[in-house]
């Protein structure tokens, strides 16, 4: 099920003409064979790591779980992870899709706040604070994040082809989608979904 706003071609990804873009700089000197250089991020994000661990054991959880039980699990801890936290996990992001972070030494970094009186742009790298959107081309789960310009979820995609758009009138700041009895549940943040109050269900054919 997608979550997002509008079909894209899987191969390239649109650039919005108000994305930020970093500012020319000298190449960064690529890291040491061996090393990961997310880990310093990823020490600090609990989180991205559950979601690295439960990703590496994605065959023995969807064997105890079931697919629909894994796919629901996965996707409510994606809707928890940040910018940085998709791209320590080296989904491609809006300026390669098809490939991990290549500047983590730059988009790590805390994002940087827009002038005064300046709304945020969504950002596309390398750039403080990571990309805005994310993709996974390599599994069968094709995870797809979205976030807004102030780095708030817009959408989550695990495993699917239908796409949401959320309604003027929907704030969907920390979105979830669960799959019960056959049909998705639409939460606008983690505490609707904890007290199950769903924006939206959807029975798919």
């Amino acid at each position: 099920m997608r979550l997002w706003r509008r079909r894209r071609n899987r191969a390239t990804a649109e650039t919005k003409p108000d994305t930020v873009r970093a500012r020319s700089q000298a190449p960064e000197p690529e890291p040491e064979p061996g090393t990961d250089p997310w880990q310093d991020w990823l020490s600090r994000s609990p989180e991205a790591l559950t979601v690295r661990q439960r990703w590496a054991d994605g065959v023995e959880q969807t064997a105890r779980l079931g697919e629909d039980g894994y796919c629901e699990r996965l996707g409510e801890l994606l809707s928890r992870l940040s910018p940085r936290d998709f791209a320590a996990l080296g989904l491609g992001c809006s300026r390669r899709i098809d490939r991990a972070c290549r500047e983590p030494q730059t988009c790590s970094q805390d994002p940087i706040p827009p002038p005064a009186g300046e709304r945020p742009a969504p950002r596309q790298g390398p750039v403080a604070g990571a990309c805005s959107d994310f993709w996974d081309c390599y599994t069968r789960y094709g995870v797809r994040a979205v976030f807004t310009a102030d780095d708030r979820h817009r959408a989550v995609t695990v495993h699917g082809t239908h796409i949401v758009d959320p309604e003027p009138h929907e704030n969907w700041s920390f979105p979830a989608a669960v799959l019960r009895d056959g049909q998705w549940r639409l939460y606008p943040t983690l505490e609707a979904r904890d007290t199950d109050r769903p924006d939206r269900t959807l029975t798919l054919p």
